[in-house]
């Protein structure tokens, strides 16, 4: 594989990573602040809205931080938290 290709290969690697960030970190955090606001009006979460919380919280931190680190494989990539 040359040099070229994979130069190629990151950045659409890295793009895709973007895009799923782009997309999962809303989705996932509108969720979250729905559970959080179910908690507050009725002053507790049913069993199985509180495992799906946790379920979306764990999703969530899945889309920070692997996210981050392979999106920043792009060549010309300036790193900002590393």
């Amino acid at each position: 594989m040359s040099y070229r290709q994979m130069e190629v290969r990151l950045a659409l690697k890295a793009a895709g990573f973007i895009g799923l960030n782009v997309v999962g970190m809303p989705g996932n955090l509108a969720v979250l602040l729905l559970f959080c606001h179910f908690f507050l009006a009725h002053g507790h979460l049913p069993h199985n809205k509180l495992i799906l919380s946790q379920l979306v919280f764990a999703n969530l931190m899945m889309t920070v931080y692997p996210g981050h680190s392979s999106g920043s494989d792009c060549p010309g990539y300036r790193p900002v938290l590393r």
